[in-house]
This record gives structure tokens, C-alpha cells and sequence, in this order.
């Protein structure tokens, strides 16, 4: 079994490897080595290559000739004095400082402020104030009755009629130079402060037109607004300015397009008692600084007062109550023990 087993490794140390195995491992190793060869030459040829293609860019590359630059019309002596008439085209930029001194001459048409009325209402709203009262007819395009009037028509008409004052009232605030708001400054002190629509106005109920066309129909209305000022002289005096004013616009027509079915509007001299219209303290929009408030305190001492009174009652009742059932109670007892007493 020795010499067997001797044998048989003798031969397997004998056996060469087969020859198809031993290429194919030098072939792998072969193909291992030439990539990484590749591989190398490729990182040490690209800046190389780099170069060259820079190279030719280089080669292709031209100087620009004297015809390819632009042409740019410089003056060869500038003037020293700026020209009369300037640039027809504006500068591409403003100028980042504004001049040192304004014009000396105003515009034709001065800058206004904001003029417009909110829903009637304009300016402040001091404590003193005056009811302007005056009379206008208004003619309509349309066949109208009164109730339409007062509901479509005159709302439209009453803010056109404060917004056509305003710029009387409140010139400093309305389109006036600089220099003229500086000089009114301390005459703002005696002047109208604010200006409201309210009341509102209203058709003359046995009051005709002095004239109005074929198709068209026409009312007579009772005009109110209120002004507003520190001190009552001064409403005194402004009321007529106010009513002059809104005369001065109805004859002008600055308010026949306030509504679109108004043809015109004129200023008549009509008593306002006529109408019987009441005089109703102004109404104001939500904006406006000036609101009529109520005060809680009396409401809140009312209801603490009440408060104790139900309070007092209760407590009465219940301490009668009480005092009534211990009554009872010792009714009750005395009675059981005579009872007892007499049946012993």
C-alpha cells in the first residue's frame, strides 16, 4: 500500500500543467499590463495635446485691422460754455444730486394735492361748526320722480358740489406756490378746517323750476353742508364765503356731469324754510376723526345698583323663610311634649 501510494504521488509531480492553461494566464497578464500603459500614456499625452490645440487657435487668430474699429465723432476742442438749447434726447440716468436752486419761474399750472373728497367728507373736524344752507335746481334728462332723485341723483351732486369748493376753502392745501402757502400759515388759524356733505339734501315738496326743456324733467332742492372751524366768528364769516362759492360753481357748470343724467344745475335764491327742513347734526364716514359717542358709565352704574337691589330682595326673602320655618319647627315641638305631659 506504501509503494503504491509513492507511486501514485510520483505521478501526480510528473503531470505538467496544461500548455492552453498557461497561455491563457499569460494573456490575461498581458492585456492587464498594456491598459496600464494606455491608461498612462493617455494622462501623459493630454496637456500635450492641450498645448497644440492652443497652438493652432493661435495660429487662426488676427490682429483687427484698422477697419474693424468703430468710429466715435469726438470733438477735437470741446466748448468751454454749455450750448443754449439742450440735447434733443434726455440723458440715459438722472443726476443722483438735485440742483443747489430751484426755478425762479412757476410752472403754468401749478401742482395740486389731493383735492377729492372721501364720500363728502374733507379736512379736520374741530368741535365748532355751522350748517350752510342754500337752494339749486337740477334737471334730468330722464323723466324722474322725486324718491329716484333723492336716491340716485343727489348723493353724486353733493360730493361733486364739496369737491368743486375745495380748492376755495382750502387753498393752501389745493394748488397754491410755496410762496403763498407760507404767507396763509398763520391766516389757516381763522380759516374753515374741514367740510362735510351732511345733512343730506332734499327735493322742495310745492317748489316748481323757472324753466326746464320739453322731455326732461326738473326738481328745486334744498341744499345743506356743514363747515367746521376752531371758533364761531369764524363760521360766521366763512358761511358766505361757502355759499358764494358753490354759486360760483353752478354758473360756471362745473357740476352738470357730477351725475350722468344731469343736464344742469343752477343756483337759485329760494328761502330754505320753505321746505321745513329740520336741522340734523352733520353725519360723518368712518374716517373721519369726529364721531358722536356715548359714555357707559351710566349704563354700568344703572346695572350695579339694579344688581344690588335683586340682590337684597333675594336675601330678605330667604332670611324670611327661614325665620318662618324655625318658628314652625319650635310650634311643632312644643306641642308634641304638652301632648306627651298629658298622657302621662
Amino acid at each position: 500500500a506504501t509503494s503504491a501510494a509513492k507511486i501514485s504521488g510520483a505521478r501526480r509531480k510528473s503531470f505538467p500543467l496544461p500548455i492552453s492553461i498557461k497561455y491563457c494566464r499569460q494573456i490575461q497578464y498581458t492585456m492587464k499590463l498594456s491598459n496600464i500603459l494606455a491608461i498612462s500614456m493617455l494622462f501623459l499625452q493630454a496637456p500635450a495635446i492641450l498645448a497644440a490645440e492652443v497652438a493652432e487657435d493661435r495660429q487662426h487668430f488676427q490682429e483687427p485691422g484698422e477697419e474693424d474699429v468703430p468710429e466715435i465723432d469726438i470733438t477735437a476742442d470741446p466748448t468751454a460754455v454749455p450750448s443754449d438749447t439742450p440735447t434733443t434726447f434726455p440723458t440715459p440716468t438722472p443726476s443722483a444730486v438735485p440742483s443747489d436752486m430751484p426755478s425762479t419761474v412757476p410752472s403754468v399750472v401749478p401742482t395740486k394735492g389731493d383735492c377729492e373728497s372721501n364720500d363728502g367728507s374733507f379736512g379736520e373736524f374741530p368741535n365748532e361748526d355751522a350748517i350752510v344752507k342754500y337752494s339749486y335746481e337740477v334737471e334730468l334728462i330722464s323723466i324722474m320722480d322725486a324718491d329716484a332723485v333723492q336716491s340716485d341723483v343727489l348723493p353724486s351732486l353733493e360730493n361733486g358740489i364739496v369737491d368743486s369748493i375745495l380748492p376755495s376753502l382750502f387753498t393752501g392745501d389745493c394748488g397754491h406756490s410755496l410762496t403763498t402757502r407760507k404767507l396763509r400759515v398763520q391766516r389757516r388759524l381763522s380759516e374753515v378746517k374741514g367740510i362735510s356733505k351732511y345733512p343730506e339734501d332734499l327735493v322742495y315738496d310745492n317748489v316748481a323750476c323757472a324753466s326746464v326743456e320739453d322731455g326732461n324733467s326738473c326738481f328745486v332742492v334744498s341744499g345743506e353742508l356743514t363747515i367746521f372751524a376752531e371758533d364761531q366768528q369764524t363760521l360766521d364769516t366763512e358761511s358766505d364765503n361757502v355759499k358764494q362759492a358753490i354759486e360760483n360753481e353752478m354758473t360756471a357748470g362745473s357740476l352738470n356731469d357730477s351725475q350722468e343724467d344731469i343736464v344742469r344745475v343752477s343756483y337759485v335764491d329760494i328761502d330754505p324754510t320753505l321746505n321745513n327742513v329740520e336741522d340734523t347734526p352733520p353725519e360723518l364716514n368712518n374716517d373721519d376723526t369726529r364721531s358722536l359717542t356715548i359714555s357707559p358709565v351710566p349704563f354700568i352704574i344703572g346695572g350695579a345698583v339694579l344688581l344690588a337691589v335683586m340682590v337684597g330682595v333675594a336675601y330678605r326673602r330667604h332670611r324670611n323663610n327661614s325665620d318662618a320655618d324655625m318658628e314652625d319647627t319650635q310650634i311643632g315641638g312644643s306641642q308634641v311634649q304638652s301632648n306627651t305631659e298629658l298622657d302621662l
